[in-house]
């Protein structure tokens, strides 16, 4: 239940972004999914949602591509999640899990704003920095702090994006938007 209640914010955080985006007459059935399951539109605008426990996100551009995740920290076993890492970007087994989840954010944010990729695609994935390559397709990170407890990361195809972000979370069953 609570990812389908996240998944259905994240779809009225796109609503929501859309009207700021000047959109007014958008519809959530305007909403299609690729052969991969990523939603998208016919509009003149890119989108990404994700969630992770209370936190709920969505980014929008008029400018390339976008893909955002965010994942709320906890322990993890490095060691099992090496496998679907570049050997660049492999944690020795000493690192901290908060180092593989933001590590894990990036990577994903990536696979995101290509909209054609997908999980098995994670090795294919560099990173350096602030910058992301995938095949011939490059993307300018971010690392965002949304919530305490959190790791963010947006990918954008174009470095000077123009970005509505939508972070919401649940907290008692009230709806909080950042």
């Amino acid at each position: 239940p609570e990812n389908l209640n996240n998944s259905l914010l994240g779809m009225q955080l796109l609503k929501t972004g859309m009207h700021h985006l000047k959109f007014r007459g958008f519809q959530l059935s305007g909403v299609q999914y690729s052969a991969n399951r990523k939603p998208h539109l016919n509009e003149s605008v890119d989108f990404s949602i994700s969630h992770s426990g209370e936190l709920v996100v969505c980014a929008l551009t008029k400018n390339g591509r976008i893909g955002i995740d965010t994942e709320k920290l906890r322990p993890v076993s490095i060691r099992s999640f090496n496998r679907f890492l570049s050997a660049s970007e492999c944690l020795a087994p000493g690192d901290s899990g908060d180092a593989f989840i933001d590590l894990w954010t990036c990577n994903e944010a990536v696979l995101k704003g290509c909209g054609d990729c997908h999980l098995g695609q994670l090795k294919d994935v560099t990173i350096s920095g602030d910058a992301a390559r995938i095949g011939t397709r490059h993307f300018y990170l971010r690392r965002l702090g949304l919530l305490h407890g959190y790791k963010t990361c947006l990918a954008t195809s174009a470095q000077q994006s123009n970005i509505e972000l939508l972070p919401a979370r649940l907290e008692n069953g009230s709806l909080i938007i950042s």
